[in-house]
C-alpha cells in the first residue's frame, strides 16, 4: 500500500462507517423484513447494501431512477439466463445503507418504496 493510500485509509473513521452502515442496513431490515423475500442475518458483518426482493422491483427501480434515486444493478451478465440468479439479478434491489445517510434519508427511501408499491 503506497503512503497516499494508507494515509487517506487512515483519515476515516471506520467505526463511524461500519456502525452508520449497520445502522441504516437494520432500519431497512425492520421497514421490509416482512415483506422480503429474501432474509438476512448480518451479525457482526458491515452491509454493502439492503438486499430487497420483493414483486415488482424491476417498475420500484425505474420508478426510484426517474426520481434520480440510482440502484445499483450486481451480476447484469446472469440476467438473460434462466433461474433463480436471473431473479436477483434482474429485480432485487440493492438499497443504500452507506454512512453518508441519515435515518431521515432511509425514512424517506421507506416511504417513497411504499409509495410506489402501493400505487401500482
Amino acid at each position: 500500500m503506497s503512503t497516499v493510500t494508507k494515509a487517506l485509509a487512515e483519515s476515516f473513521d471506520l467505526e463511524f462507517i461500519r456502525e452508520s452502515r449497520r445502522k441504516n442496513f437494520l432500519h431497512l431490515a425492520r421497514a421490509f423484513d416482512c415483506i422480503n423475500q429474501l432474509s438476512w442475518t448480518i451479525g457482526d458483518q458491515v452491509p454493502l447494501c439492503y438486499p430487497l426482493l420483493i414483486d415488482g422491483g424491476e417498475r420500484i427501480r425505474a420508478e426510484l431512477l426517474m426520481k434520480r434515486i440510482f440502484l445499483p444493478i450486481f451480476w447484469p451478465g446472469i440476467a438473460p439466463n434462466p433461474g433463480y440468479e436471473a431473479q436477483m439479478a434482474q429485480t432485487a434491489l440493492h438499497l443504500p445503507v452507506d454512512h453518508r445517510y441519515r435515518e431521515d434519508d432511509m425514512n424517506f427511501l421507506i416511504d417513497l418504496i411504499e409509495k410506489i408499491r402501493k400505487n401500482n
